[in-house]
């Protein structure tokens, strides 16, 4: 998991309706330590377990859905009503552009109906009083938040949104080290490296016109993938592919955990623009990284996106192939 972070939490909600932290461990699983000083929590492994699923003409695609083991837990164990989330890093492309979509589209959005029994819902967070649309479920309002989070979490850096340690009571070697100032990353760090993410433009597209593109741009329409991949949030909003909504995905991608309102098998719509080149440059898909192709990733899904896969699953390879190049353009 050198590319993953595994978080962490137990049942209930803190006051303000996020995850309840482990009481030993926190949020986050911390497999690296301080050299000498702080010894890692433990560490994590992914074994994954093969998935085959046979489509409609007769093809077999090789899903793999991860077992996660964790070993060498320096504090004792996790417990039995742990909740454990495996997570890869979302793309960064293009996060101002969706950050300065206004709330109230995010709530037009969850108000239609686009058939298939999906119904979008935004995450409210903070008690309810803000719209979460970064994260993979829709956890968190804006990317000076998630900056915060990241080096809090990650990196084990204070801010002012943060500004105690990242060590849970138990862990007193990691709370007898002095941080090298309070807050240990200043408001002029922060708003540069805001600054920096509003900055990076949006994936470009590939720009690429014929047949095989146009069958399958008709077929995401068709089957319905726009009824959570919307196209544009609003009219002046770059082709994201993406509504910022929960949405139920069924079992199959249930991480158990809830996160403010998003339940156990709720995920925030991935955008899909830079989705060609990122699958080009081999790198996974879904909250993750189970899913080692876009097919694959169309396959994991389920709950709200049902019909659309059964659609998927019942077209001809040609037509299939026709999507994925589709979508490979994006």
């Amino acid at each position: 998991m050198t590319k993953m972070v595994l978080r962490l939490s137990i049942p209930g909600a803190a006051p303000d309706g996020a995850p309840q932290p482990h009481p030993v461990y926190g949020l986050q699983l911390q497999q690296q330590g301080t050299l000498g000083v702080v010894p890692a929590e433990g560490s994590a492994t992914i074994d994954w377990i093969e998935v085959p699923v046979t489509l409609d003409d007769g093809a077999v695609v090789r899903l793999r859905r991860p077992t996660i083991r964790v070993e060498a837990l320096a504090l004792g164990d996790l417990g039995r009503d742990v909740f454990m989330s495996a997570r890869i890093a979302p793309p960064l492309a293009g996060l101002g552009h969706l950050e300065a979509i206004p709330a109230a589209a995010l709530h037009a959005l969850a108000a239609r109906d686009v058939g298939d029994g999906i119904r979008g819902r935004v995450n409210r967070i903070h008690g309810g009083y803000t719209v979460g649309r970064f994260g993979h479920k829709a956890n968190v309002a804006s990317l000076r938040e998630q900056v915060a989070i990241a080096l809090h979490e990650d990196l084990g850096l204070t801010s002012e949104l943060f500004p105690e340690q990242n060590c849970p009571h138990i862990q007193f070697d990691c709370a007898r080290q002095p941080p090298g100032r309070r807050p240990e990353v200043g408001n002029d760090q922060l708003d540069d490296l805001v600054a920096f993410l509003r900055a990076e433009p949006p994936p470009e597209r590939e720009v690429e016109d014929h047949a095989t593109i146009r069958l399958g741009a008709t077929l995401f329409r068709t089957m319905n993938c726009v009824g959570c991949h919307v196209p544009r949030i609003t009219p002046d909003a770059p082709e994201a592919y993406t509504d910022l909504l929960l949405h139920d995905l069924g079992d199959g991608l249930a991480d158990g955990r809830p996160e403010f309102e998003a339940g156990p098998r709720d995920w925030r719509t991935a955008p899909l623009w830079g989705a060609g080149a990122a699958a080009a440059a081999g790198a996974r898909f879904l909250h993750d990284g189970r899913a080692r192709s876009l097919e694959e990733a169309i396959l994991w899904h389920g709950g709200e996106a049902g019909d659309a896969r059964a659609r998927y699953v019942g077209l001809p390879q040609s037509s299939r192939s026709a999507l994925i190049r589709f979508l490979s353009t994006l």
